[in-house]
């Protein structure tokens, strides 16, 4: 039996509701944890900058133990990140089997001639896993969380610690929902960045936002406010895409980053997202746009990889793609 995505929506709301605590800590610690990530290259620019204009010693040396700090932070929130979510995902999924058990103890015994105890026990134990084992591929992908088993791998080489690399200047990475800061436009774009080291006018241009931007009092000095207050959801996450391509790396990741947008912005976005192949795009969606551009495309279904291939393949032979697609 299919669910909608509503009931799905309904499901997760009801068994995540006791894990609410938790949920919200790891939110902020995944949250603290990519800030850091962000702020380490900017320390690592200053002390060079630092360096080169002969500043003081004692300041390189703050600079220096301030990194170090950061570091350590990093590896404290990794263990914590892992703890919370598997912590949430044991106690809500054990809720759930809770559940499913006491709803089996009230059917009558025609239902248990019909369905051996084998059955029931993969239902119960194995479709309940399912449910949340996409949660933390992605996470697991960009080294946020260890992987409990396999490989990662880049250009042929095996990622050891997919943390330490998949981050600036290797890896780009846009969330659904971004993190702005309460500065200026210009500020959140370059997050560190000289801006002689990049193009702001043409990430500008590649996120759709050139029109935005003459809209604004002040154009690019504009002060968005905390987490971008002051702009609609979709300027918020096209902000975060002008980031994203002020960074020359070899590896962009995004997770659905047209969700807020118009259908005409959505088009341009994702026409010019593909425009030039310079990177590699590891994208989280379903949108047609998204996968009409695709090269290879991996469908998962209930939290396991259930098929691979371009998108004329699937629409062939996966009936999970054929659904999708609609």
């Amino acid at each position: 039996m299919k669910l909608s995505i509503k009931k799905y929506g309904t499901l997760l709301a009801k068994y995540l509701k006791n894990s609410s605590l938790h949920l919200v800590l790891l939110a902020l610690v995944l949250a603290v944890s990519i800030i850091l990530q962000l702020v380490n290259p900017m320390i690592i620019s200053f002390f060079i900058d630092g360096i080169e204009k002969n500043k003081s010693m004692e300041l390189l040396i703050k600079a220096a133990i301030l990194f170090i700090l950061a570091a350590f932070m990093q590896q404290l929130l990794a263990i914590a990140s892992t703890y919370l979510s598997q912590n949430i995902g044991w106690r809500t999924t054990n809720t759930l089997r809770r559940d499913l058990v006491k709803h089996c103890l009230t059917l009558d015994m025609n239902y248990f001639k019909e369905h051996p105890s084998g059955e029931l026990v993969e239902r119960i134990d194995g479709d309940v896993n399912a449910l949340f084992n996409f949660f933390s591929l992605l996470k697991v992908l960009l080294g946020l969380l260890p992987a409990q088993r396999g490989s990662i791998s880049w250009n042929g080489k095996e990622l050891k610690t997919p943390g330490d690399f998949l981050i600036h200047p290797h890896c780009s990475y846009t969330p659904q929902i971004p993190r702005l800061v309460s500065d200026s436009v210009r500020n959140n774009i370059l997050f560190g960045l000289r801006e002689e080291e990049t193009d702001i006018k043409e990430a500008l241009h590649r996120a759709v936002f050139e029109e935005d931007i003459l809209q604004l009092e002040q154009g690019l000095e504009t002060i968005i406010g905390p987490r971008g207050v002051k702009l609609s959801g979709g300027q918020i996450q096209r902000v975060a895409v002008a980031r994203m391509f002020a960074r020359r790396s070899s590896l962009r990741v995004f997770d659905d980053i047209s969700s807020a947008l118009d259908v005409e912005t959505e088009s341009k976005l994702w026409q010019r997202l593909f425009a030039e192949r310079s990177a590699t795009c590891l994208v989280v969606s379903n949108r047609r746009l998204a996968l009409k551009q695709a090269d290879q495309i991996v469908v998962m279904k209930d939290g396991r990889i259930d098929g691979i291939g371009t998108l004329e393949e699937l629409l062939q032979n996966n009936e999970e793609m054929k659904a999708i697609w609609g």
